[in-house]
């Protein structure tokens, strides 16, 4: 889909691949590593940032255990008493 679009962009304006992208905020790099991307599949591939289901488990259960207590509070308890150990576990409640 990218490419098509691009590829429509550069047929009416006659204008570079290098000129489109630039003016579009895409890097070269950035644009060939997307065309180049291919699904993982059930290869056990996990994203470096996101929770484990084990962890989002966890922090949900102790975020119950204290439901008045602030996000930032949870985290250094969770740290200290060894529950889990996760950046911006806030943004994964949701999970």
């Amino acid at each position: 889909m990218l490419k098509a679009e691009i590829q429509k962009i550069r047929a009416k304006t006659g204008f570079s691949l290098h000129w489109v992208l630039k003016h579009i905020g895409i890097g070269r790099a950035t644009y060939y590593r997307w065309l180049n991307y291919k699904e993982k599949g059930d290869k056990g591939f996990v994203h470096p940032l996101r929770p484990l289901n084990w962890e989002v488990e966890a922090v949900v259960a102790y975020a119950k255990r204290y439901p008045l207590t602030g996000y930032k509070k949870l985290t250094y308890q969770m740290l200290d008493e060894g529950i889990v150990a996760l950046s911006l576990f806030h943004r994964f409640i949701g999970y």
